[in-house]
C-alpha cells in the first residue's frame, strides 16, 4: 500500500475547506435541531398543564354533582339508620321489635367515610364503632332550623368535642312510630383526625330530642370512588391557588380539587425522550455521513496530489531513463557514421546500439503493460510451451546484460520439468524484469554478483526462482513494493520508473498467479510467482524467484 502524504498546500487546503464545511453545516444543524427541540419540549409541557388544569377542571365540577347526588340519596335515607338498633313494626303482628341499622353490617359507600349522630348532651353515636370518632370536631352550635317549630339551642358549643359513643338500651331505642321532624342536609366544613373534613350535616328532632346527623366525605383518593381507581386526585380544603386544582362549586363550603400534573408530564418526558433520541440518531448519521464524504473529498485531494506527484517522478525518472540509451545510440551511431573511433570496434560499436535499442524496447514495454494493466486491458495468449526451453531462451537474452554489468547469470534446472500454458512473451518480460532488476540493483553493492536462475518441481509444481547477494528490499517498501512508480528516482544511480516490479505483478495476476517477496538467504532479495496451468494439463505451478535491492 503506497504511501499517504498529507502534505503540501493543496492537501492542507483541503483538509481546512473539507474540515469547515463539515463543521459549519453541522453545528447550525444541532443549534437549529436544539432550539426546535425546546420549542416543541415547551409546546408539549404547556399543552401537559393545559390538560391537566381542564382535568382538574372536570374533576371539580364531575365532583361537586357526585357530592350532591350523594347528599340527595343520603337525604332519602331513613334517620333510624344512624341509630345502631331501633325499633320498628312486624308486618304480620305488628309488634315492635329490634332492628339493626342496615349500616352497622354492610359496607359504606365509597365516597363516605364515617357517619355520625349527636345528641343534645353532645354525646356522639354511629351506626357501628369507629375510634376515628373521637377526633371528630363538627360546627353544630345554634346553626340549624328544622322546622317552623324548632328553635336553636343556645347552650350547644358551637363544635362538639370530645367523643363519647354511647350504648342504647332496649327502653330508649327510637322507634318508627316516634314523631320526627328532619331537615335537610347542608355542606360544611369540620375536622377529623386533626385534618379538615368535608361533612353533611342535618338537624333531626324525635320524640322531642333533639340531634344532628351527618357524614364525612372521602377525600384521601377520590379515583377511589370517582373514577374506581386508576386516577390520583384529592380533595383539598381552601381555595385552589395553583397550576392543576379547581374549586369544587359547593354552596357554603370552600374546597378544591387537585390532580397530579405528574401524570401528564411523566408522558411528555417520554416524548421529550423520544423525540431526542430520534434528533440524536439522525444528528449522529447525517454528521457521520459528512465526515465519511470530507473523508472522501480529501481521500480524493490527496489521491490526486499523489498521482500528480508520481507523474512528475515518473516524467523525471523516463527522461532519464530514456536520455541514457539514447545519448549511447546516438553517440555511437554518429562515430560509425563518422567512421570516428577505433576501426576495429565497430562490431562493438552496434552492439552497443542493439544492447541499448533493447533496454529502451524494455522500458517502452514496460509502460504500455502498465498502461494496459490500468485500463484492465492487459490480455494474454497462452500457448503450450517447454518450461526448459523458456528458462534456457531467458538466460540466453539476459547473460549478457549481466555480463556487461559484471555479474554472472547461473542457470540451475532439475530434470523433468514439463510443460506450462503460458503467454510465452509475458513470461519473457518478467524474467527480464526480475533479472535486470537483480543486476541493477546489486552492481557494486554486493560481493558475490551471481543471480541464480532455478528450476525444480515440487508436489506437482515447478519452481523457478532467480536470487541475488544484494542488499535486499527495505522494511519500509516492502509492503509497497508491487506499486508503479515506486522506486522511480532519479537521484540515485539505480534510477528507474518504478514500473517493473508493477508490471510483474498484473503479468503474474493475469495468469490467475501470485507473487511474493522472500529475503535470499546470507543477504539478497526473492520474488516468488505461482501460474496455475489450463485445466486440461497436469497441475502445473511456476515460481520463479528473482531479487531486488
Amino acid at each position: 500500500m503506497g504511501r499517504i502524504n498529507l502534505k503540501g498546500p493543496g492537501t492542507a487546503a483541503a483538509i481546512a475547506l473539507t474540515a469547515v464545511a463539515v463543521t459549519i453545516p453541522c453545528a447550525v444543524w444541532y443549534w437549529l435541531g436544539a432550539r426546535q427541540l425546546d420549542r416543541v419540549s415547551d409546546q408539549l409541557e404547556t399543552g401537559a398543564r393545559r390538560e391537566t388544569q381542564t382535568t382538574a377542571d372536570q374533576v371539580a365540577t364531575k365532583m361537586a354533582l357526585q357530592l350532591e347526588d350523594l347528599r340527595k340519596v343520603e337525604s332519602e335515607r331513613s334517620h333510624l339508620h344512624y341509630f345502631p338498633k331501633y325499633l320498628t313494626r312486624g308486618k304480620h303482628c305488628g309488634r315492635l321489635k329490634i332492628q339493626s341499622s342496615p349500616l352497622a353490617t354492610g359496607d359504606y359507600p365509597k365516597a363516605v367515610k364515617v357517619y355520625f349522630q349527636i345528641d343534645m348532651n353532645g354525646d356522639i353515636t354511629a351506626p357501628r364503632p369507629d375510634a376515628r370518632l373521637a377526633t371528630l370536631d363538627v360546627p353544630v352550635g345554634g346553626r340549624f332550623d328544622v322546622g317552623a317549630n324548632a328553635t336553636s339551642n343556645g347552650n350547644l358549643p358551637t363544635s362538639i368535642a370530645p367523643w363519647a359513643f354511647m350504648s342504647q338500651a332496649e327502653s330508649g331505642l327510637p322507634a318508627t312510630d316516634d314523631q320526627t321532624e328532619v331537615g335537610a342536609f347542608a355542606w360544611h366544613t369540620g375536622r377529623l383526625e386533626g385534618k379538615p373534613a368535608l361533612m353533611a350535616i342535618r338537624a333531626l328532632v324525635l320524640a322531642g330530642q333533639r340531634y344532628f346527623q351527618g357524614f364525612v366525605v372521602e377525600n384521601t383518593n377520590l379515583g377511589n370512588w370517582m373514577f374506581d381507581g386508576g386516577f390520583h386526585a384529592q380533595l383539598k380544603y381552601g381555595p385552589a391557588a395553583s397550576h392543576a386544582t379547581a374549586d369544587v362549586p359547593l354552596p357554603g363550603v370552600g374546597w378544591h380539587v387537585a390532580v397530579d400534573p405528574n401524570v401528564a408530564m411523566a408522558t411528555v418526558r417520554t416524548q421529550e425522550t423520544a423525540l431526542r433520541r430520534q434528533f440524536g440518531y439522525s444528528y449522529l448519521g447525517g454528521v457521520l455521513f459528512a465526515l465519511i464524504t470530507g473523508a472522501g473529498v480529501v481521500g480524493m485531494v490527496i489521491r490526486s496530489n499523489n498521482f500528480a506527484r508520481e507523474r512528475s517522478r515518473f516524467a523525471a525518472a523516463a527522461a532519464h531513463e530514456l536520455r541514457t540509451p539514447l545519448a549511447g545510440i546516438r553517440l555511437h551511431g554518429e562515430m560509425l557514421a563518422a567512421g570516428l573511433g577505433n576501426p576495429t570496434a565497430v562490431q562493438k560499436y552496434a552492439q552497443r546500439i542493439t544492447d541499448e535499442a533493447e533496454r529502451l524496447g524494455r522500458v517502452v514495454v514496460n509502460v504500455l503493460n502498465h498502461s494496459k494493466s490500468e485500463q484492465r486491458n492487459l490480455t494474454l495468449q497462452r500457448r503450450s510451451f517447454d518450461v526448459r526451453s523458456l528458462l534456457e531462451d531467458a538466460g540466453e537474452i539476459m547473460a549478457p546484460l549481466v555480463r556487461e554489468g559484471g555479474g554472472e547469470l547461473v542457470l540451475e534446472l532439475g530434470p523433468a520439468l514439463g510443460q506450462a500454458e503460458v503467454d510465452r512473451d509475458a513470461l519473457m518480460q518478467i524474467l527480464n524484469n526480475l533479472i535486470d532488476n537483480a543486476e541493477k540493483y546489486s552492481r557494486g553493492a554486493a560481493m558475490d554478483r551471481r543471480i541464480h536462475l532455478r528450476a525444480h518441481l515440487e508436489n506437482d509444481a515447478l519452481c523457478v526462482a532467480v536470487s541475488d547477494h544484494g542488499p535486499g528490499v527495505p522494511l519500509d517498501m516492502q509492503p509497497r513494493m508491487f506499486k508503479p512508480f515506486v522506486g522511480a528516482d532519479t537521484a540515485t544511480k539505480t534510477a528507474g520508473l518504478g514500473l517493473g516490479l508493477s508490471v510483474v505483478w498484473s503479468l503474474v495476476r493475469a495468469h490467475g498467479g501470485d507473487v511474493r517477496y522472500e529475503e535470499t538467504a546470507g543477504g539478497g532479495s526473492t520474488f516468488v510467482l505461482s501460474f496455475p496451468v489450463a485445466p486440461a494439463q497436469s497441475t502445473t505451478v511456476m515460481a520463479a524467484r528473482a531479487v531486488l535491492s
